[in-house]
């Protein structure tokens, strides 16, 4: 199962349905707070597909809480390079990025294998 956190409706859509065609479950989550409550019952997680680009930072506030819970399960950032609000951001870990534009076989070339 595939964690994808955007509040942008047409990636909710659009992710899960290139998966799907691949056999892969994606749970869609629109809101940081649903999404770590989502995390905290889910043993099946084997990556997420986050937005740092989210309102008001949640994104970046919702990593650095994906940080603390110690798992260690893949993170793929949305990145879009015309948006350079976190350009100066340090990752503490080096996580996948997923450049917008972006077609199926980019999205299942930064995925894990399962």
């Amino acid at each position: 199962m595939i964690l994808l956190v955007d509040d942008d409706v047409c990636y909710l859509r659009v992710i899960p349905h290139m998966l799907k065609m691949q056999n892969v479950e994606v749970a869609a989550i629109n809101k940081p707070a649903e999404a770590q409550e989502w995390f905290s019952h889910t043993e099946n997680c084997q990556a997420i597909i986050l937005d740092l680009h989210m309102r008001d930072g949640e994104g970046l506030k919702l990593l650095e809480w994906f940080e603390t819970q110690g798992a260690n399960i893949p993170i793929i950032i949305l990145d879009n390079p015309h948006r350079h609000n976190y350009k100066d951001f340090t990752y503490s870990h080096d996580y996948q990025k997923l450049t917008v534009p972006f077609n199926a076989e980019d999205l299942l070339k930064v995925l894990p294998k399962a």
